[in-house]
């Protein structure tokens, strides 16, 4: 940073970050945790000396909960020296920490069938191009691999603490099938359970985040507290699916007062 951040008193709470580019082509990684209000917004935008470009229109996914939303910001928005700033639809700024660094693409060996373009993190969590570019992620079509079929049942965040049900409906019953999904809000010492069709479907296996990660925050009573978004996994047991409607179901044990998911897809293997 250039200087020290500028709070600008206003009825948008606005917070601006002097910010001083490397000589080098390095791109700005930028990890924001804040607390989204219901209808809100948290916008980021840069400035410099020759112009103003929006960034992201809303870091908030609608969850109205603690939230965290990484951006990668490309070496060529910057042309010297600028303001970083963010603004909120709030008089009170509801950002609690923001992480950043300069960081660089490098060159990897993917799969041919390997979703390409995003960014590795360093506890090994795989952020899609359309999750750090400051857009609405955009919904895939169902994809097929040679007899295996990815399908997106929900890709917004949705909150689901009430109780929310998601369907999916088949035409066959598939040889294998497995559930993915990200959750929010859930401790880490907590679980998250699967029904089927209004049946316990088992439970779900959540990646435990690195130690080293920020949004990790112990608690005096022994909980382990995470603001982010955790992958889960579920090999299903056929048995419990049926030609027709397929209603899903989450739920945590003990029993969250605010649990979110999105990015869930159903994925179905047939002889």
């Amino acid at each position: 940073m250039g200087g020290l951040p500028l709070a600008t008193p206003a009825k948008n709470a606005t917070v601006s970050f002097p910010i001083q580019p490397p000589e080098t082509d390095e791109d700005l990684l930028v990890t924001v945790f804040f607390s989204e209000q219901p209808g809100g917004f948290l916008r980021v935008y840069w400035a410099d000396s020759r112009n103003q470009q929006m960034l992201c229109a809303n870091l908030n996914e609608g969850i109205g909960m603690d939230n965290r939303r990484t951006l990668v910001i490309k070496r060529s928005v910057f042309d010297g020296e600028g303001m970083l700033t963010f603004q909120s639809s709030e008089p009170i700024f509801g950002v609690h920490r923001i992480f950043w660094q300069w960081t660089r693409s490098q060159a990897a060996y993917l799969d041919d069938t390997y979703f390409a373009g995003g960014f590795l993190t360093r506890s090994g969590e795989w952020l899609r191009d359309d999750e750090i570019d400051g857009f609405p992620p955009t919904k895939p079509s169902d994809n097929w691999l040679n007899d295996v079929v990815t399908a997106p049942i929900r890709i917004e965040p949705v909150r689901i603490e009430n109780g929310v049900e998601f369907s999916a409906n088949l035409q066959e019953i598939p040889k294998l099938a497995r559930v993915k999904v990200k959750v929010s809000g859930l401790a880490v010492t907590s679980r998250l359970r699967l029904w089927l069709n209004d049946q316990d479907a088992g439970e779900v296996s959540l990646i435990v985040p690195d130690l080293t990660d920020p949004g990790l925050e112990p608690a005096p009573d022994g909980t382990v507290h995470f603001t982010g978004w955790r992958e889960g996994t579920l090999l299903v047991n056929i048995e419990l699916l049926t030609i027709g409607e397929n209603r899903f179901q989450f739920g945590a044990e003990p029993q969250a007062t605010r649990l979110a998911v999105k990015d869930f897809d159903l994925q179905l293997q047939y002889p």
